[in-house]
């Protein structure tokens, strides 16, 4: 089953109300200040968390990816949502049937999993796209070139990321996100199956986010547990 990448949704510049009464312009747009560590895993724990339509991206003839991200939001669309601070655990990806530069053209991350500090930053992602957001404690801590994350879902520790801020490069870029849509997209969001810069991945693949496919380790099978992760400079 071929992921959808072509049909965009929520961008037609429609405004919509999320199931907390907040409401958005579409398009969406956002300021944030995202660090971020890739760290080789698993393919078979990376794939056994994919849905059937996508295939890993490979890091190593021989391991795929995982990659962390620490994001501080500082502006959301006309400002109706307040700031928010995030934790995404996102999978790099491909369609499963794209080859050659029709992958290259595709390469994106599956949103595995991405807890979030407010309620109106959950229903914005789930509701709008998809997105596997949960309300947690993601607590950020800058302190000169480096910044920890922490973050706590349901009283339970789940990771501490210390990433060392690289030097900045004013540039552009353009990227894919997928996740499976299992929730209904409120009247008013548009197509309920892509998003720009979004892709939403048919059919949609009920689990656990962080389903246990390999134990031999915390960053191969990507337990709901606590992991520690510390890159240094």
């Amino acid at each position: 089953m071929t992921a959808d990448v072509s049909r965009p949704g929520g961008t037609d510049g429609a405004a919509a109300t999320l199931s907390t009464g907040h409401r958005v312009e579409l398009p969406l747009s956002t300021t944030a200040r995202v660090l971020g560590v890739a760290l080789p895993a698993s393919r078979s724990g990376v794939r056994s968390l994919l849905p059937e339509s996508l295939r890993p991206v490979r890091a190593t003839p021989t391991r795929a990816a995982v990659a962390l991200l620490s994001v501080a939001y500082d502006r959301i669309g006309g400002c109706d949502i307040e700031p928010y601070d995030e934790f995404g655990v996102v999978l790099p990806a491909v369609p499963a049937d794209a080859s050659g530069c029709s992958a290259v053209g595709h390469v994106g991350g599956y949103v595995d999993f991405l807890p979030v500090t407010t309620d109106p930053a959950r229903a914005l992602g789930v509701d709008i796209w998809g997105y596997p957001k949960t309300v947690a404690d993601v607590t950020h801590r800058d302190r000169g070139a480096t910044r920890h994350t922490t973050v706590t879902v349901d009283g339970e520790r789940f990771v501490d990321l210390s990433v060392d801020r690289p030097p900045a490069v004013d540039t552009r870029l353009s990227a894919t996100s997928y996740t499976t849509a299992t929730t209904p997209v409120p009247t008013g969001f548009g197509d309920s199956t892509s998003a720009t810069g979004h892709s939403c991945v048919s059919p949609p693949t009920p689990r656990s986010p962080f389903t246990p496919a390999d134990p031999s380790g915390t960053s191969d099978a990507l337990p709901r547990r606590l992991m520690l992760i510390s890159r240094a400079s």
